[in-house]
Order: structure tokens, then C-alpha cells, then sequence
């Protein structure tokens, strides 16, 4: 990997960062990745960090361990080996412009809303859980709808320019949270108003990602809307139970009540649009790692 080929960086809200790599690739950093990218002479890596003895003060924050540090150099390396080719150079930094960024609207291929921070669980892994520290305050708030209908009209006015040069033949709508169902009246209605808008020679697919909790309630709209579904499930009672509710009891039965019952209600909607994220923990069983894992049996699972 060479140097000098340019990027944007855009500080966020948490003093993270995000690499933009020739308008098309975005590499998400944290402040000790970009450290160690800025400080780097020639952009070596790890002959930068070998030079550090036990540990660095950085600014923003505190004191980092030699050994953190090369944990974040190994991830560093890691992305670059996945959004370079070989013959990529490493980025140095270039101002944006309003023509980068009028272009880039133009021709971003799906919106996320976070529909609400609200959640009716309380997952012990959860990124905004107690085990860490520099977690965004929640406040549960909810996603305004006519402020989402308003981004809404920004980007269709932008897909119906010169400017939009993508082949995809569709947009994707995603909804996340706090679990999204929570504010299902945010995603109905957006869905519907999406439905009123002209896209020249395109169509709007959606896309969730849930615990399944209400499932119950909403999967018929789901699978009406064809949505791509993504429910966090860890596997049987055993591997999912760091998914508890916020009084503690675990979230297993009725998950997998619910997931059953969209089987039977939507067998086809069910085979095509619903996967899986699973959490590995210590309670996982990982026999299949590695391998082609047989389809999830339903009827099976204990």
C-alpha cells in the first residue's frame, strides 16, 4: 500500500470518525486508529506503534496501553486489507466539497432511521449497556415522522437529478432503534408515505432489524411490505440468554414463540426475507464454526 491517495474525514458527534475513501468506500475509525494513521510517518503502521514504549497520552481521551493500542493497529490493518486492493494507496486527508457531498446524496443506495431508542430489552452485551463506558446517553426519544418525511423529499429531489448515476434499480428504507416496533406507528407511516413519492426508474425495498419481542403483533404489515427482516436470536435458551428483559427474565419463549408463528402464518415471506444475527458468547456451542450449518429447524430448537 502506497501513500497520498486522498480521503474526507468527518468527525462525529462522539469523537469518532469516518474515513471516506473515494466516495464510495466509508471506514468507520476510533480516535486510537486515527492517531495512529495521523502520526504515522509515511503512513507505517506498525513500525510506528513498535516505537511506542509502554503506553501514549492522547488527547481527547487519556492514557492508553501499549497493548490497546496494538489491538487498534491490528483492526486498522484489517480494514485496510478489506477496502484497499493491492495496489490501493493509504489516504492522506483533502477538504470536502459541496459537489462530493451534492453528488453523494445523489447517489446513496439506503437510509437507516433509528424509529426510536426505546427498547423492551436489555441485552447484557448491548453496545448501550452498563459494560461500556463511552456508550451514547439514551434518552428515548422517538424518530419525528414529518422531520423523516422531510430527509425523505431531500433525497428523492436528489434521485431525480443529473446527478443520480447509480445502476441500482431500487432504494432501501431500514429501520433500527432501540427496537424499532417499539414506534411501529413511525415505520407504518413512513412506509406509506414512501409509497406516494415518485423515483424515476426506481422502487423502494425496507429492510428491519428486531428482537422479535412484538413480532406478534406487526408481522403481517412485515410481510405484506416484504420487508428484509434481521432477528437477533443467539441460538436455544442456553446461547440466547444474555437477552433478557429489563426485570431480568429471560427473552427466549417468547421470541421463539413468536418466530414459529410467522412461520406458520408466512411460510414463503418466511424463507425468503427473515435471517439471523447471532451474538457468539460464552454459552454459544460454535461445533458448526467454520462449516456449512445446517438450516435453522424450528421445530427442534429447545
Amino acid at each position: 500500500m502506497k501513500k497520498n491517495q486522498s480521503i474526507i474525514k468527518l468527525n462525529t458527534a462522539n469523537n469518532n470518525y469516518t474515513l471516506f475513501k473515494n466516495i464510495r468506500v466509508l471506514t468507520y475509525v476510533n480516535p486510537i486508529m486515527l492517531y495512529i494513521i495521523e502520526n504515522s510517518e509515511n503512513n507505517c503502521f506498525s513500525e510506528f506503534v513498535n516505537q511506542i514504549k509502554d503506553g501514549k497520552e492522547i488527547r481527547g481521551i487519556g492514557y492508553i496501553t501499549k497493548s490497546e493500542i496494538e489491538y487498534y493497529l491490528q483492526k486498522l490493518i484489517l480494514l485496510y486489507s478489506i477496502n484497499n486492493n493491492e495496489n490501493d494507496e493509504i489516504p492522506s486527508y483533502r477538504a470536502i466539497s459541496s459537489n462530493i457531498i451534492l453528488s453523494n446524496l445523489a447517489n446513496t443506495g439506503s437510509l437507516l432511521f433509528e424509529s426510536t431508542e426505546k427498547c423492551n430489552l436489555n441485552c447484557t452485551y448491548c453496545c448501550y449497556g452498563k459494560l461500556y463506558s463511552s456508550k451514547e446517553k439514551r434518552r428515548n426519544r422517538n424518530f419525528n415522522i414529518e422531520l423523516a418525511k422531510k430527509i425523505l423529499d431531500i433525497y428523492v429531489k436528489k434521485w431525480n437529478s443529473e446527478l443520480a448515476v447509480s445502476t441500482h434499480s431500487f432504494h432501501k428504507l431500514g429501520f433500527y432503534g432501540g427496537e424499532p416496533l417499539i414506534n411501529f406507528k413511525f415505520v407504518e407511516e413512513l412506509i406509506n408515505y414512501s409509497k406516494s413519492l415518485n423515483i424515476k426508474h426506481r422502487k423502494f425495498i425496507y429492510s428491519m432489524t428486531t428482537n422479535a419481542v412484538l413480532l406478534y403483533k406487526y408481522m403481517d404489515f412485515l410481510a405484506e411490505n416484504k420487508f428484509f427482516l434481521l432477528i437477533s436470536l443467539d441460538g436455544n435458551s442456553l446461547h440466547n440468554s444474555f437477552r433478557e428483559y429489563k426485570n431480568g427474565k429471560k427473552s427466549f419463549n417468547k421470541v421463539f414463540r413468536n418466530i414459529k408463528l410467522l412461520k406458520e402464518k408466512h411460510p414463503v415471506y418466511f424463507e425468503k426475507y427473515v435471517k439471523f444475527n447471532a451474538v457468539y458468547n460464552k454459552n454459544s456451542n460454535i461445533e458448526y464454526s467454520g462449516k456449512s450449518v445446517p438450516a435453522i429447524q424450528l421445530e427442534s430448537v429447545p
